[in-house]
């Protein structure tokens, strides 16, 4: 909204009539907008057929007197016993939803119904975690970035959210969805994770932001925290296998060897308007 917009002060009855309307138009418009942002909206079409595609909407959590959550990421999550995948909704009060497609026996799209929900809750900063990025990394593991969300707004979940307590509100959570725990903690940026991508291996790049412009690769061992010499808590990995000194890096990919059975790959990296490519 134009924070000068209603700055006059109306000088006749007519003036305060256009103005009362104007008021109430913003509202309306910021009422819609804010619960646009709070909707995940997902087609899907048969390329065999003609018919147009269909399309149904993820409406967004609101509890009484809250707005809803804004949706901040999105990805896709393989789930045992169910055909095809999910899709996973993080919002910015650190929410996760898992959502499933439901389809007739023609194939055609019904709609989509929510398997679980949990949400992040630190434990040491308070206030709310906001999810970034999210990145599946098999076996029921899901890999999510936060930063701090609102300090003063606390997670106003109904109750068929699940707690995952997390130590950290900025850090790279490695989430179990399957048994809806907190599996290992990445804190080796010094800023917020703004992108991530899975290595060949079950490996993990990711990427800080413009005050740490590193990008780390994790193994496989250090996600799962397997091997932990920290009798049973959850671990917290501070240092990575390998540190890449880029700058702020904007998005992440692998190339993978075009030979057969090859366990060899590159990385590319993109920064601005150079990429660079680690093999």
């Amino acid at each position: 909204p134009d924070p000068n917009r209603f700055r006059l002060v109306p000088q006749d009855e007519a003036g305060q009539r256009r103005r009362a309307r104007a008021e109430e138009e913003e509202r309306n418009l910021i009422r819609s907008l804010s619960r646009a942002a709070a909707c995940v909206r997902l087609w899907m079409w048969d390329p065999s057929s003609r018919a147009p595609p269909r399309q149904a909407l993820v409406e967004p959590v609101e509890s009484a007197g809250d707005p809803a959550a804004v949706v901040t990421a999105l990805a896709n999550f393989a789930y045992p016993q169910q055909n095809g995948g999910m899709i996973v909704i993080g919002d910015s009060l650190g929410g996760l939803r898992l959502v499933r497609a439901l389809t007739n026996s023609a194939g055609r799209l019904e709609e989509f119904a929510t398997v679980k929900r949990v949400y992040l809750n630190p434990t040491r900063e308070g206030g709310t975690s906001s999810v970034v990025c999210m990145k599946p990394l098999g076996d029921g593991l899901l890999a999510v970035s936060t930063r701090p969300g609102s300090t003063t707004q606390g997670n106003s979940f109904a109750g068929e959210y699940t707690a995952i307590d997390v130590p950290h509100a900025e850090a790279v959570h490695v989430i179990d969805l399957h048994k809806s725990a907190l599996v290992s903690v990445l804190k080796g940026h010094r800023d917020t994770v703004m992108s991530m991508c899975v290595l060949p291996g079950g490996g993990l790049a990711t990427s800080g932001g413009k005050m740490d412009a590193q990008t780390l690769l994790w193994s496989r061992e250090q996600l799962e925290g397997a091997v932990s010499e920290h009798q049973g808590e959850i671990p917290i990995r501070t240092e990575s296998d390998t540190a890449l000194d880029e700058g702020y890096i904007f998005a992440a990919t692998v190339l993978p060897d075009s030979k057969p059975a090859s366990d060899h790959y590159a990385l590319a990296v993109a920064r601005y308007n150079v990429v660079k490519i680690y093999i």
